[in-house]
């Protein structure tokens, strides 16, 4: 194994291809339903949303300067950055529990897993703010709890982890799970600190910083707390094991399937205790990951969970797994000279699955064939990150002959039924043509677009509207508006090709004269 200088070399070498990387990805995939819907948190900003706190629309406006540079590229480059420093603070993490070799095996092992350099490392999500925070409070948490309580160090050092846990809080709710994690920690291994004024000041710092969302939940009525309380709210005790097998499934694959087996294999020789000379902050940093790894699957027997919810836990496993692996490569007669075989397999299986999911998207290498109409349960998900650029260009032609013509009158503004498509047909094919859009609908269906109507006012009566529905997400707009609009025509048919092949449809409708 490489000296101390060595390795500083090497995880600079893996954080910055791993930039490298994702900021090339970053720039060349259009936006999923999730991420252009979180730019619609920076075009509207706010203390909170509907679904989530504010800070992943604070990132987009930071690294869009306000949305000057409305670029994907632009938009992705907080998560991007984001994703790098989360892998530089796990590698500082295992590096104070063990050593540098350990926390090198970390960063390598978040940097494997899809959620770690995907989903939270180049997609703009709340996840890219929420992991970067949490694992800076969990470095500070680590060189505090774990010290005596009167030394300035570890005064100073709650400090930051409490500025950093509130950020976190600020990114999703499940950050909270850092504070029960400290808490449980201080009170099986940690007690002098309960007597520290500083940890008192510390809770009072994060949540200080999570006042905003509080105060937003208050003024709207507690909103979004209620919309995420349902979503995870246990009513009825009838196992679906439909949605566990689910959740297990997408979380081996969000998390890579050898970096789980590792994760396995070390949960084990810990308790077989075949783990030796284990720093308190090993105890410290299960606390904040077990709880939230054991949680989601056991809500998933009932609800219908998502496999990125516990993410964050992972985060903290793979510390604990980076620990297996250094003392393994201890014991070796001829230690790895950088990577063990097991690393190296899962960070291939990464890079390969990102290379292979970038081009099915842009080109359609393994599958691009038409979807048929109302196939969005068996479609092609690669096409969720395709085609929108294509629509807004074919349609604004489209719209400048429809002025023209005097198919519609000036003004016209656009209508959607679901948040998503909503925020996609507003990002790429409304706003750049000044075209006004609005969702109704349930506010379980519209989410923020319940906002955002108000923001940009009454719709006139008499106006006119356009309505895109696509073949492989079909909706009939006389469902949702049949009682609004005095004729609703279809208009015109926009199609999607990949690589030369028809893959998809949308279809563009008229809706005439507003009633009141």
């Amino acid at each position: 194994m490489p000296k101390s200088g060595k390795i500083s070399k090497v995880i600079g070498i893996l954080l910055g291809l791993s930039f490298l990387i994702r900021a090339l990805i970053a720039g060349t995939l259009e936006l999923g339903n999730d991420e252009v819907y979180y730019w619609t948190y920076a075009m509207f900003p706010d203390w909170s949303h509907f679904d989530h706190p504010p800070m992943v629309g604070w990132l987009i406006q930071v690294f869009t300067f306000n949305l000057r540079f409305d670029h994907e590229f632009f938009i992705r480059l907080g998560a991007v950055f984001c994703g790098t420093f989360a892998a530089g603070f796990i590698f500082l993490i295992g590096r104070n529990l063990r050593d540098e070799r350990t926390g090198l095996f970390a960063a390598a092992l978040y940097s494997a897993s899809m959620y770690g350099s995907v989903v939270a490392g180049t997609f703009m999500l709340p996840d890219a703010g929420q992991m970067v925070f949490w694992v800076a409070a969990l470095y500070f948490m680590t060189v505090s709890l774990t010290q005596d309580p009167e030394t300035a160090l570890a005064k100073r050092n709650i400090l930051l982890m409490s500025i950093f846990a509130g950020l976190a809080m600020l990114s999703k709710y499940t950050s909270v799970f850092l504070w029960l994690g400290a808490i449980a920690y201080i009170l099986t291994a940690g007690r002098r600190w309960l007597k520290s004024p500083y940890l008192y000041l510390g809770l009072a710092i994060s949540f200080g910083l999570f006042l905003p969302v509080l105060y937003w939940n208050w003024k709207e009525h507690f909103v979004s707390f209620t919309f995420h309380g349902e979503r995870v709210e246990v009513v009825q005790m009838k196992l679906r094991m439909d949605y566990f097998f689910t959740e297990v499934f997408g979380t081996i694959l969000y998390q890579n399937p050898v970096n789980i087996g590792i994760i396995l294999i070390s949960l084990f020789s810990l308790w077989k205790g075949r783990l030796y000379n284990l720093s308190p902050g090993v105890k410290l940093v299960l606390w904040c990951s077990l709880p939230l790894a054991v949680i989601v699957p056991a809500v998933s027997f009932f609800r219908s969970t998502l496999p990125h919810w516990s993410g964050p836990a992972y985060a903290g496993l793979a510390i604990l797994a980076g620990i297996w692996l250094s003392q393994r490569a201890e014991q070796q007669a001829k230690p790895p000279k950088f990577f063990p075989k097991a690393l190296i397999l899962s960070l291939g299986i990464t890079l390969l699955s990102v290379v292979l999911g970038v081009l099915q998207v842009n080109s359609g290498l393994l599958y691009n064939k038409e979807e048929p109409k109302g196939s969005h349960a068996l479609a092609d998900p690669s096409l969720d990150l395709y085609g929108w650029k294509q629509l807004g260009n074919k349609f604004k032609g489209l719209y400048g002959e429809d002025l023209q013509q005097g198919v519609v009158k000036p003004g016209v503004i656009m209508l959607s039924w679901r948040w998503f498509p909503a925020a996609n047909l507003d990002y790429y094919v409304a706003q750049p043509l000044g075209m006004k859009l609005y969702a109704e609908g349930s506010l379980e269906r519209i989410h923020k677009y319940a906002w955002i109507n108000q923001i940009r006012g009454e719709i006139p009566l008499g106006s006119d509207a356009y309505f895109i529905t696509s073949a492989r997400d079909f909706a009939e707009p006389s469902r949702y508006f049949g009682q609004q609009y005095k004729r609703i025509l279809p208009h015109d048919t926009i199609a999607i090709e990949r690589n030369g092949k028809r893959v998809m449809e949308y279809y563009v409708f008229i809706l005439q004269e507003r009633l009141p």
